[in-house]
């Protein structure tokens, strides 16, 4: 996979019950770019519907909160 040319960080936060984009294209973005975290949660579908709904949303806000830059 080809390396995308991005310097930003990015966050692909993806639940394994999404039945609309399936899991592993959330590692397609972590391989793609150099400063992707990747978050995987279990019991989280496309809707961020799920017991890690909480998680993965108080996960985002931080990610959000710390990488924030204003123009």
């Amino acid at each position: 996979m080809r390396r995308l040319r991005c310097s930003s960080t990015a966050l692909a936060i993806q639940g394994e019950q999404d039945k609309v984009i399936d899991p592993s294209c959330a590692h397609n973005y972590g391989n793609a770019m150099a400063n992707c975290t990747v978050s995987l949660y279990t019991n989280l579908d496309h809707k961020f519907n799920g017991d890690d709904r909480m998680r993965a949303i108080g996960e985002a806000v931080a990610f959000l909160q710390t990488h924030h830059e204003v123009a």
